[in-house]
């Protein structure tokens, strides 16, 4: 009976990993109970899910999905958060929440296929978000045209200004 409940969890970390875009590794250990609920509520906002599972099991699945680059990562208490699309969003939430309590520590990630580690998460959550980064690209492309648009209006609008001058001297 036991040995059957450690094969379905194995195969539910399996696809877990497998179906998410990346996921982040944590050290929960010093969070209370409140803070821990408080840390999943935020992260379902985000459509994330934050589980613990024993080390064992997870290296299990993860050694059957060819994973194994992420094994430094499990040691200790570990949960991980399992992102389905915005592993950075997760990342800031994970990074704030440890700046405010203490806990929980990165110890790494899995994001498009290539492995971080501790402080390249942090990194992952100081960088701004999509949309921010596509409001700039827009704001650098738009740039260029507003100042020609400016350039090509200012000949125009100073003559608007000497014959108003003359409209005026003349009255």
């Amino acid at each position: 009976m036991v040995n059957e409940q450690k094969k379905a969890t194995v195969k539910e970390i399996e696809s877990k990993l497998s179906s998410t875009e990346g996921f982040v590794v944590t050290d929960y250990r010093g969070l209370t109970v409140q803070q821990l609920i408080d840390l999943r509520r935020k992260l379902r906002e985000q459509e994330v899910e934050y589980k613990i599972y024993k080390n064992r099991l997870v290296k299990v699945a993860v050694k059957n999905l060819n994973m194994e680059k992420i094994d430094f990562m499990l040691t200790g208490p570990t949960a991980i958060a399992f992102c389905k699309q915005n592993t950075t969003g997760a990342t800031k939430i994970l990074a704030s929440f440890a700046k405010e309590a203490g806990q929980p520590k990165l110890k790494g990630g899995w994001l498009e296929g290539r492995v971080f580690d501790s402080k390249a998460m942090f990194a992952i959550a100081n960088l701004p978000s999509r949309e921010e980064l596509l409001s700039r690209v827009v704001g650098n492309m738009k740039a260029p045209i507003s100042s020609l648009v400016n350039v090509l209006s200012a000949s125009i609008r100073n003559l608007a200004v000497v014959l108003r001058a003359i409209a005026d001297q003349q009255k």
